[in-house]
């Protein structure tokens, strides 16, 4: 292959999905110009989804580290019991869970179940309009309508 042609598409599958669309490396790796690269992914659509679809499986791997992060590790032992049969127990934590993590992950990918930190506000049937408060903003506005009460 000419380090030149725009190689076939099931080749530059391979490249992205070895490099995760990192496109920089990809046109090091193609012997090509970045530019040449932006113009192959602009001019041929298919290119252009395969690198998305690489960057975006980076993302997916992201993921499934927060998930591991907020769930924590269990640690598990095989014991006996009385009767002399095996089981397997809960044995503590490899790693804890984490509650920022989790946290995290409500606030941003929980947002269309109901779950973030905001509160709406209206008054007399008209919106205010709605505002993210911080922790601390939505505690002391709670704290003011208690006393108005």
């Amino acid at each position: 292959m000419n380090k030149r042609e725009i190689p076939d598409l099931e080749t530059f599958k391979k490249v992205a999905r070895k490099l995760r669309g990192h496109k920089s490396n990809m046109a090091d790796y193609l012997g090509i110009d970045r530019n040449t690269l932006l113009k192959w992914t602009r001019d041929n659509p298919e290119y252009g989804d395969v690198v998305a679809n690489s960057r975006m499986r980076c993302f997916d791997d992201i993921y499934d580290r927060a998930y591991l992060l907020a769930s924590g590790i269990p640690d598990y032992k095989e014991v006996e019991n009385a009767n002399g049969q095996k089981q397997i127990i809960f044995n503590g934590w490899i790693e804890r869970p984490d509650g920022q993590m989790q946290r995290y992950l409500l606030r941003t990918l929980g947002r269309e179940e109901g779950f973030g930190e905001h509160i709406d506000v209206t008054t007399n049937s008209n919106v205010l309009g709605t505002r993210v408060l911080t922790p601390q903003e939505a505690k002391e506005f709670l704290r003011q309508i208690e006393e108005s009460c």
